[in-house]
């Protein structure tokens, strides 16, 4: 009986230490890759702790943006320049997106973003590449 109790807690300390391994936060995903997927097309985000570069498969854009950490789980996108593709995406000057990472489960980083030039926000899901 002493036997079947030590391997079941054996077996349960192993099962809370696996999960507390795979479970993510912001830290994790700060920097990578990133694959968003809607109505827009695919695009490819690749971002490092100061610079953030997004890549648009249906238009061939490439826009590349300042990253300024506010906490933990929040940055803001300023000085947006486009590099390529229609003119139409190209920003004012003053244009800052707000970017709350909400939720990260498994391989799926969600994202709620909010801007200083409209009271539009915006829930997006994408996955985690790398």
């Amino acid at each position: 009986m002493r036997l079947i109790a030590i391997l079941f807690f054996v077996s349960l300390f192993t099962v809370f230490t696996t999960h507390a391994q795979e479970r993510k936060d912001c830290d994790d995903v700060k920097t990578g890759e990133f694959r968003i997927e809607n109505e827009y097309g695919i695009t490819i985000i690749k971002r490092t702790l100061d610079k953030q570069l997004e890549i648009g498969k249906r238009d061939s854009s490439e826009i590349i943006m300042d990253v300024v950490w506010l906490n933990d789980c929040t940055f803001q996108l300023r000085n947006a320049k486009l590099l390529k593709g229609p003119e139409f995406l190209r920003g004012n000057p003053t244009d800052i997106l707000t970017v709350e990472i909400v939720g990260i489960d498994g391989n799926k980083l969600t994202t709620k973003t909010t801007a200083n030039f409209t009271d539009f926000s915006r829930e997006t899901t994408m996955e985690i590449i790398k």
